[in-house]
């Protein structure tokens, strides 16, 4: 992407993967260190716990997977909130991709990613059919409930599912991918 500072600095872009017809959308953050190095979205140490815990099978294979940013930040800046630059150089990739996809739902991995690509959808597990603003305004967004989860990395460090009966954000959490779970096979169920 031409300009953009991220891809100038030689990390390999990492667009996404999965079907041409998915029904599912998931945008994470931005790719980690196992990313660049496999070329795939969604398989380091977070996206193991997410395709463990609910992106495998039915919901998998009616996937495709992507990240706000195409490119890995430099050493140093893999928590950093995105910069209005960083995201302006990887939103055409994102509007590509919905004008390509059309998904019916979108699922947005992580705080960062919703409260930059949708910030009315405050509340995790919350479904929306509204417009999402500014960012990305393509006419598809009345067609497609918005839903935002945990990100896989908040959950690995405080314990896991395994901790849930002791921690009520790991439980939320837990509920939350359950419901989820449940909620896209019988989307999927009535949508193939």
């Amino acid at each position: 992407m031409s300009g953009c500072r991220l891809c100038q600095l030689g990390t390999r872009p990492i667009l996404g993967e999965g079907p041409t017809d998915a029904k599912i959308l998931w945008i994470g953050e931005a790719p980690g260190a196992a990313e660049v190095v496999f070329g795939r979205p969604f398989i380091g140490p977070a996206g193991q716990f997410l395709r463990k815990n609910l992106l495998n099978g039915p919901i998998s294979e009616n996937s495709f997977v992507t990240n706000l940013l195409c490119c890995r930040p430099r050493e140093g800046d893999h928590n950093a909130i995105p910069t209005p630059e960083q995201i302006e150089n990887c939103r055409y990739h994102l509007v590509y991709l919905l004008d390509i996809l059309q998904p019916l739902r979108i699922i947005f991995v992580g705080r960062i990613a919703q409260l930059v690509i949708a910030p009315h959808a405050a509340k995790r597990g919350i479904w929306y059919s509204q417009n999402v603003p500014h960012l990305i305004d393509a006419n598809w967004c009345n067609k497609a409930s918005i839903i935002h989860i945990y990100h896989p990395s908040y959950i690995r460090r405080r314990g896991g599912f395994k901790v849930r009966d002791r921690d009520h954000h790991v439980q939320e959490a837990y509920e939350q991918y359950e419901n989820l779970r449940s909620y896209l096979l019988e989307f999927l169920n009535e949508n193939l």
